[in-house]
């Protein structure tokens, strides 16, 4: 078998495995069960990842791989703000709505070195380009003169209950409702207009 051959049949099990534990979680799944689905010899995955653990951190190395390249680019372009802030929650938008509970449930049970492997990508990647998109928005008078670092631990804490599984569960909520309702909070605020426009006529304490 040539070289591009092994590349792209290594490709084609990480891309199946992937979509499957992201969306499904992975304790469950058996690598008999891949096989299968994939209709590929169990000896030619474990030709590529000799283990489960194998695969799944090959999934979040390349995931992480993917997304570093992703989000540098962003930060890191020309484009105004706007621009990177519709880009961003459109790139993250479509990681969440891939990803389900039993994925980040397993991670932290089964393989928490793995988990922290996760977390640590946020607070050395995710974080450090989120306060230079916080700089950007305030130099170009888009986000107010709030401390960067109460904007940075507020995106922390919205990070932290996306992932927080058993919060999802007794509250009825998809990791997918937390994220577009965290955003909404983070981006628009709690009052409607009707309770701002009547706060600057009746309570100076609500009017900001």
């Amino acid at each position: 078998m040539s070289k591009t051959m092994k590349v792209k049949e290594k490709e084609k099990i990480l891309e199946f495995a992937t979509k499957k534990f992201l969306k499904e979680g992975f304790h469950k799944t058996t690598m008999d069960s891949i096989s299968s689905e994939i209709h590929m010899s169990k000896k030619t995955i474990y030709k590529y990842f000799p283990t489960k653990e194998r695969l799944i951190e090959s999934i979040i190395d390349n995931t992480q791989k993917e997304n570093r390249i992703f989000i540098n680019k962003i930060v890191s372009s020309k484009d105004n703000f706007i621009k990177v802030l519709i880009s961003l929650l459109v790139f993250y938008q479509k990681d969440i709505s891939r990803t389900g509970e039993n994925w980040i449930k397993d991670l932290k049970i089964h393989m928490p070195h793995l988990w922290n492997k996760v977390q640590n990508f946020n607070n050395t990647i995710i974080i450090p380009a989120i306060e230079k998109f916080i700089k950007k928005g305030k130099k170009e008078k888009y986000i107010r003169n709030i401390p960067t670092p109460i904007i940075i631990k507020t995106t922390e804490s919205i990070i932290e209950t996306i992932c927080d599984t058993e919060f999802a569960i007794n509250n009825k909520l998809s990791i997918q409702d937390i994220f577009h309702h965290n955003i909404d909070v983070l981006l628009n605020g709690l009052l409607t207009q009707k309770v701002k426009l009547e706060s600057n006529n009746s309570n100076k304490y609500l009017s900001f």
